[in-house]
């Protein structure tokens, strides 16, 4: 009931500031509500609701690594709540298909129609040595500042979870099973810790350009 009267008062209000009219007005605000939705629910690491955004909004395949790649896109800067607007399914979907590329392993990308070439193959040097987000990240000191994005915006357990992971090695859910907790809330921080790790190597290269 909330949130249809929410989602009323949108209506009411983009029809005032556009002119549109009450369907048009409609579809719109019931776009960038599951988008903002979506975001919310990525930051908190509700999979289902990003789910349903991939599938029902997007029209993209259910798969782990669409599902990484539209909770990436989710955290970019030009979907924030004060910066949305009528644009950002299209803008998300692009995204998307954006950080899916930048997460495949070289050998599946491909340039001027042709697989690119390992350069493994010719000279023995793995072209595919890449590091998650939350690994590049984590691999630094606690104290580094680039931490701080990511550390602050965890709980007390799970950053004690990062800590253990990053130290000792092995998969999330054996860091999360050390600690007495459930394999799922091993999976469930390092889902948070992708998202934010990504968000800050982002804002990193952006930086620097």
């Amino acid at each position: 009931m909330v949130k249809n009267h929410s989602r009323k008062r949108d209506v009411r209000r983009r029809q005032e500031e556009t002119g549109e009219g009450y369907q048009t007005a409609l579809e719109v605000v019931r776009r960038i509500q599951a988008v903002t939705t979506a975001r919310q629910a990525a930051i908190a690491g509700e999979r289902e609701i990003v789910d349903q955004l991939i599938t029902e909004w997007l029209c993209l395949p259910l798969s782990e690594q669409w599902r990484d790649a539209v909770e990436m896109a989710l955290m970019d800067g030009a979907l924030s709540p004060d910066r949305i607007d009528e644009s950002c399914l299209g803008l998300l979907r692009t995204l998307a298909r954006a950080e899916r590329l930048r997460l495949a392993p070289l050998w599946m990308r491909r340039a001027l129609g042709g697989r690119l070439v390992l350069l493994s193959e010719q000279t023995g040097i793995d072209a595919t040595d890449h590091q998650s987000p939350e690994a590049v990240l984590l691999n630094s000191e606690f104290d580094d500042e680039r931490l701080s994005f990511v550390l602050g915006g965890l709980t007390e357990q799970e950053r004690r979870l990062v800590q253990i992971w990053a130290g000792l090695g092995g998969s999330w859910g054996e860091a999360a099973s050390s600690q007495g907790l459930d394999v799922k809330a091993g999976e469930r921080v390092r889902r948070k810790v992708r998202r934010l790790g990504a968000e800050q190597i982002r804002r990193a290269e952006a930086v620097a350009r």
